[in-house]
């Protein structure tokens, strides 16, 4: 099977559990995985007082009031509805906002 099955069946896999993924074709960091993904994941008494990594995607925007694309807002919805964090940003402070917004 090559490569491309296997992360096509990463991912359907992933779909399948109500996650969110994007296949990275080309990134700005050397060794970036070959798939971006975020899952949900239910916080157990067991868990409670450990750190769990959060999926976040801010979409930059260069001024206040500009909105993502109908596509960009699509994929900002698929990653809220997987129980990432995602919104358009022009500063870290709207960044900051988001993400106490959903976790506290």
């Amino acid at each position: 099977m090559t490569e491309q099955k296997k992360q096509k069946r990463i991912r359907d896999f992933i779909k399948a559990i109500g996650g969110w993924s994007a296949k990275v074709i080309q990134a700005s960091d050397s060794g970036c995985p070959d798939i971006l993904a975020c899952v949900p994941v239910e916080v157990t008494p067991d868990m409670v007082g450990k750190k769990i990594g959060v999926f976040v995607a801010p979409e930059v925007k260069k001024k206040e009031g500009l909105e993502g694309s109908e596509l960009q807002e699509l994929r900002i919805e698929e990653i809220n509805n997987a129980k990432g964090i995602a919104g358009v940003c022009v500063e870290p402070a709207d960044l900051s906002e988001m993400i106490f917004d959903k976790v506290y």
